[in-house]
């Protein structure tokens, strides 16, 4: 289990790999792991990875354990990652993320930050 882990927090990763590369152009982005296998054409290692790492469950073991540092901001959702306390967003503002047309936005995309 903590292997299969290990790929899926590589994937988010910035560092390059040629690994990496392909893995994104045949399966779109490492978040395509928390939507859950869709087809036959997943190769059992990702579908494994997705098992693992909780599939379509709201809130999986991996997900539980990850605390995200916030840099650019380009990869960590607003609302569904932790990134600012112990629990999402979406969870400690719940009317706030039901109003927000932008449910799926990076932290990139809502707003600047100016470093602090």
């Amino acid at each position: 289990m903590a292997l299969l882990g290990k790929w899926k927090w590589r994937l988010g990763r910035d560092e390059p790999g040629l690994w990496k590369e392909v893995l994104l152009s045949k399966y779109g982005s490492w978040r395509a792991l928390d939507r859950g296998i869709d087809g036959n054409y997943d190769s059992w290692w990702w579908r494994d990875i997705g098992k693992i790492c909780g599939g379509r469950q709201i809130t999986s073991w991996f997900d539980r354990n990850i605390i995200w540092k916030t840099r650019i901001g380009n990869k960590i959702k607003f609302w569904e990652d932790r990134w600012a306390d112990e629990t999402p967003l979406r969870d400690s503002f719940p009317r706030m993320y039901t109003n927000s047309i932008l449910k799926e936005a990076t932290m990139e995309e809502m707003g600047v930050w100016n470093g602090d």
